[in-house]
């Protein structure tokens, strides 16, 4: 007698420590809409969901414009993460250049985007002949002073042809580009 209560004991028991190490474990899973944890663990104290944020010149223009579909924004490290993020940096009052990625972090302190994932950049000149595209998976973008910087390869497609590199620095504002590496061009008029 002694051992089947011994038995329904260690049972309950059991049956009581999968039930709390299935909770534990669910705990641990990110939940869709969760917000990002970072190994210190530690939490937003804002989300925005859709957001745009627009800036303004002196003289009241748009010089850019950031939006993405989610942002969590972390105080202790000043930074934001973005999901889908979109920037558009304006030239004489027009869209020129749109750079979007899948996600992105956003330094505060630094004022630098540092976008990743499918990172797809279109410039669009006055003339459609200045029209450039260029991919790469990793970009670097500090909005203020119009630079942009990647280690990663990098293609860029324009009305001249195809050139791949490894590392790039683009002057956004003087549309001038320096490949760092592995500079190959195909020629297609």
């Amino acid at each position: 007698m002694r051992l089947s209560v011994d038995k329904r004991l260690l049972t309950v028991a059991l049956l009581a420590a999968a039930a709390a190490a299935s909770w534990w474990w669910s705990q641990q899973q990110e939940a869709p809409g969760r917000a990002p944890e970072t190994a210190r663990g530690d939490r937003p104290d804002y989300y925005l969901t859709g957001f745009e944020l627009t800036e303004m010149n002196a003289a009241g223009a748009v010089e850019r414009r950031l939006d993405a579909d989610d942002l969590y924004h972390y105080p202790d490290r000043a930074t934001s993460t973005l999901t889908r993020p979109r920037l558009v940096v304006y030239e004489d009052g027009r869209a020129a250049w749109n750079i979007a990625a899948l996600r992105g972090t956003a330094s505060e302190r630094e004022r630098l985007i540092n976008l990743q994932g499918d990172v797809r950049v279109n410039y669009s000149g006055v003339d459609p002949k200045e029209d450039m595209r260029m991919y790469t998976n990793e970009l670097d973008v500090w909005p203020d002073s119009k630079l942009a910087e990647t280690r990663a390869a990098v293609r860029i497609e324009d009305r001249a042809g195809v050139t791949r590199a490894v590392g790039m620095t683009a002057d956004l504002a003087r549309r001038r580009t320096l490949l760092h590496a592995e500079v190959r061009s195909e020629y297609a008029p």
